[in-house]
């Protein structure tokens, strides 16, 4: 029990580090940046990550699953890893260089390509770790990456480097993450080298390669087609209000389901309490993240005002709509890892891979006409239809409490309702400077609180058991 609280606490540690290093450096780009140059670099770094998350998550799970000597495995995956990424790179710098006139651009994606061949290559030495379960080496080795790319990339955006700066910071933290597993482990990737054996690892990846991209490439995707379809700008405007929202939800929901996720398995064989268990999640989950994300939806436009130059006042409705959309998804959180935990991850693979296709579809139609707003509509569009899929999914294998859930989320979303209300109103009374957004932002939190206890009182109770369920 020890030992699974500590390595949790690793792997808190490395989540939460890593979100908020990115918070930190992504604000100081926006300030130092304009649009155009952010979503450059961003658009360049996309290109990268779309084969970086495909070839990793094809390489490195199997290899954790595998129970034999892994020199071989390793040896074979590190060098022909790392030859099929140094192809695939050649590759897309030559389409990009036949395809686009912007030497720069050319020369920042042949640049972010070092990022998909270091991040490829690591991936054995990483599968070593995670078998050895040694999460404080790996929190260890990510952590010093992000600081050091961190540094560098502030540093060259300090000094006017533009677009290069996200790069950098990107490439450094993996090339420098690459190095650090190398070291003391070299060994480990000097053995024989196996074509049968890296496909058989490829093979065996194969289908956590396809959830990833069905899952994981919505969004770059969607930043890849607004690149090709209209400018670097729009590009900069979309990121930018995906990444306020995006990383916070990120860091909440990672913290969220390393609590949920071993509570929900242990329970996976106890009939209609996973259902119950995961409906009280759901409910008090709802209750923290629906009103910070309606909450940003608020005071957002007045900070991105005040915290942000001018550049940036374009991005402020996406802003919105995605705050909104964030309250939306965070209902059914649980529902992926609900469904791993039964074993019937496979439910609904082929609709969210239809779901992902028709969106993509709508951004690269829209568009043209439309910009960045193309790719919000998009994102309404998907996640309503999704809300619909991930409670059929749920029903596949536990049966909700939804006459519950229906009431607790009603009360959620009415003391939300009167909390930005309120919020609302203030904005519109007073000039909005810091001491006052700060006014508006604690005002809103007490009138939330005392709405939702008078419309569900002792409801901090029943948070409070869920809190002490045994994981």
């Amino acid at each position: 029990m020890r030992h699974r609280v500590i390595n949790l606490s690793w792997i808190f540690f490395e989540k939460f580090g890593l979100i908020g290093i990115s918070v930190c450096s992504f604000l100081l780009y926006a300030l130092l940046l304009g649009p155009s140059q952010f979503g450059l670099g961003v658009l360049a770094l996309t290109l990268a990550e779309t084969f970086g998350v495909v070839y990793c998550s094809l390489l490195e799970d199997p290899l954790v699953r595998r129970r034999d000597d892994m020199s071989k495995s390793a040896a074979s995956v590190f060098w022909l890893g790392g030859a099929l990424s140094l192809v695939t790179s050649v590759v897309l710098v030559g389409a990009i260089w036949l395809a686009s006139d912007d030497g720069l651009f050319v020369a920042l994606v042949a640049f972010a390509c070092l990022k998909l061949l270091a991040s490829v290559m690591a991936r054995p030495l990483v599968a070593m770790l995670r078998r050895e379960r040694n999460f404080k080496a790996l929190a260890n080795r990510t952590l010093a990456g992000k600081v050091l790319g961190a540094l560098a990339g502030i540093g060259a955006a300090l000094g006017g480097a533009g677009a290069w700066a996200i790069v950098l910071q990107a490439v450094v933290m993996d090339c420098f993450a690459l190095l650090w597993l190398l070291r003391g482990r070299w060994q480990h990737v000097w053995g024989p080298v196996s074509w049968p054996v890296f496909l058989s690892i490829a093979k065996e990846g194969s289908s956590i390669a396809l959830k990833m991209l069905s899952r994981g490439m919505l969004v770059r995707g969607m930043t890849l087609l607004l690149g090709a379809t209209t400018s670097t700008t729009v590009v900069g405007y979309f990121s930018f209000a995906n990444r306020l929202i995006d990383l916070p939800r990120q860091a909440l929901s990672e913290g969220l389901l390393s609590y949920a996720l071993p509570a929900i398995a242990r329970r996976a064989n106890e009939g209609h309490q996973v259902g119950r268990f995961v409906s009280d999640l759901s409910v008090y989950t709802a209750l923290l993240m629906v009103p910070l994300f309606v909450g940003a939806l608020a005071v957002g436009p007045d900070i991105i005002r005040y915290a942000f130059d001018e550049k940036w006042h374009a991005a402020i409705v996406l802003f919105q709509i995605l705050a909104l959309l964030a309250a939306l998804r965070s209902l059914v959180l649980y529902v992926p890892a609900t469904l791993a935990a039964m074993g019937q991850a496979r439910i609904g693979v082929g609709a969210d891979i239809c779901l992902s296709l028709l969106s993509l579809g709508l951004v690269w139609w829209l568009s043209p006409a439309l910009g960045a707003m193309a790719a919000v509509l998009a994102l309404t569009v998907h996640t309503t239809l999704d809300l619909g899929f991930k409670c059929y999914q749920i029903s596949r294998v536990t049966q909700l409490d939804y006459q519950r859930l229906a009431y607790d989320y009603g009360r959620i979303l009415l003391a939300s309702t009167l909390m930005l209300g309120v919020v609302w109103m203030l904005s519109r009374q007073f000039a909005m400077d810091f001491a006052m957004i700060l006014i508006a932002v604690l005002t809103g939190l007490l009138v939330y609180l005392i709405s939702f206890s008078l419309l569900k009182p002792n409801w901090y109770k029943g948070l409070m058991l869920v809190m002490r369920t045994r994981t």
